[in-house]
C-alpha cells in the first residue's frame, strides 16, 4: 500500500532543503512506501516488550512456585513432577529473556527450532499416573496443583492472545509454541486435580452407587 506525503510536508522539506523553497519538479510524485504490518513499529514493539515482561514475570513466578513444591514434597515421584515443570519453566524464561534482549537493542523476534523444539517432559503418562496415586486431597501438593492450575491458565491467555494479535510471523511462532507447551502443562494438572477430586469422593462415600 502506498502513503502519499501531504502537501504541507513536501513543501516544508522544500523549504528545509531548497533554500527559497524551489522544488524540483519530480518531488510532487513523491510516494513513501510503507507494508502495512510495519506501521506505527514503535508502538508495536513497544507493546511486544510489555508483553515479553509479563511472560517472562509469569515463567519467573511458576518457577520459584514449581521448586518450592518440589523442596517440600515428601514423596519422590511427585518431587520429579514438580521439579521437571520448574525446569521447563526456566527454559521458557530464558528463551523469553534472549528474545527481550533482542528487541531492546533494536532488533526483531528470532525463532530457534534447535531451542524450540522436542515435547513437555511432563506428559509422561507413566510419572503423571505416579503422581496421581500419591498425591492426598488434603495435602500440601494438591493445594499446589489448584494454584499452578490458575497461573497456567494466565500463561495459556496471555500467549494466546499475543499469538492471535501480532502481525510479526516469528513472534506468532513463539507464542504459538509458548501456548501448546502450556496447554500441556494445565491439563496434565488438571487430570491431577480430576483424579484427586474423584479419590475423595470415593474415600468419603458420596457416590451414589
Amino acid at each position: 500500500m502506498m502513503v502519499l506525503l501531504s502537501l504541507k510536508a513536501v513543501i516544508g522539506y522544500g523549504l528545509l532543503v531548497g533554500g527559497a523553497g524551489l522544488l524540483p519538479g519530480n518531488i510532487w510524485r513523491i510516494h513513501l512506501r510503507i507494508p502495512l504490518w510495519k506501521r506505527g513499529n514503535e508502538m508495536t514493539s513497544e507493546k511486544a516488550i510489555e508483553v515479553l515482561k509479563s511472560a517472562i514475570l509469569l515463567e519467573m513466578r511458576g518457577e520459584n512456585f514449581y521448586r518450592t513444591v518440589a523442596d517440600q514434597a515428601a514423596d519422590a515421584d511427585v518431587k520429579e513432577f514438580f521439579t521437571l515443570m520448574a525446569t521447563e519453566e526456566e527454559n521458557h524464561k530464558e528463551i523469553l529473556s534472549s528474545q527481550l534482549r533482542e528487541l531492546t537493542v533494536g532488533r526483531s523476534f528470532l525463532v530457534n527450532p534447535s531451542v524450540m523444539g522436542g515435547s513437555s517432559k511432563v506428559s509422561d503418562g507413566v510419572l503423571s499416573a505416579k503422581v496421581k496415586s500419591r498425591i492426598g486431597a488434603a495435602g500440601f501438593e494438591a493445594a499446589a496443583i489448584s494454584a499452578a492450575m490458575a497461573m497456567e491458565q494466565a500463561a495459556v491467555a496471555l500467549y494466546g492472545g499475543r499469538a492471535a494479535e501480532t502481525l510479526d510471523p516469528q513472534e506468532k511462532e513463539l507464542y504459538q509454541w509458548l501456548t501448546r507447551w502450556e496447554q500441556t502443562h494445565l491439563h496434565e494438572l488438571s487430570e491431577m486435580d480430576s483424579a484427586i477430586r474423584e479419590s475423595v469422593w470415593n474415600d468419603a462415600g458420596f457416590w451414589p452407587y
